[in-house]
């Protein structure tokens, strides 16, 4: 209860909780306009995500991708450091001193120009979102007018304040 009135409590298939109450929830429905506005964007939200994390994991199995890490890491490895993708170096540098993890830092740029790594994986990464979102349509559009309206709610209460 807060001042004597029972909290709205809304909770999301991902786990999400949106409380009703409170001056955060209180701006957020301003804002949005109404709940049904605030958990449609939130569901468009999860569901935008979930599309994205399905675009890596095919991303991550895709066969071109693999060969252009592989490429990446034979490269890393002529140079002196053992690294099976770019984000095992990242990790597993993270915690050297900064003078220790330049010279990884520099291999790594310099392989993934070698190889034209990032542009590979990016059009690799690109068409599986393309594909994905063909198969969703109306998605960003809806999550887009949903913003444009928040966006010109903002605008009214800024005036009006």
């Amino acid at each position: 209860m807060v001042a004597g009135r029972e909290e709205a409590r809304i909770e999301l298939p991902n786990g999400t909780r949106i409380a009703g109450d409170g001056c955060f929830a209180e701006a957020e429905l301003a804002l949005y306009g109404s709940q049904r506005n605030l958990i449609r964007d939130r569901l468009l939200a999860e569901k935008g995500l979930g599309l994205q994390n399905e675009a890596r994991a095919k991303l991550l199995a895709d066969p071109r991708a693999i060969e252009a890490t592989r490429e990446w890491s034979e490269c890393m490895r002529a140079r002196g450091y053992d690294y099976a993708t770019p984000a095992d170096a990242g990790n597993e540098t993270a915690e050297l001193e900064m003078r220790d993890r330049i010279p990884v830092a520099v291999a790594d740029v310099d392989c993934k120009a070698e190889v034209d790594l990032v542009r590979r994986l990016s059009t690799i990464l690109a068409a599986y979102q393309q594909e994905l979102l063909d198969r969703n349509p109306g998605l960003i559009e809806a999550r887009l007018r949903i913003r444009e309206e928040m966006l010109e709610r903002a605008r009214a209460i800024l005036e009006g304040a």
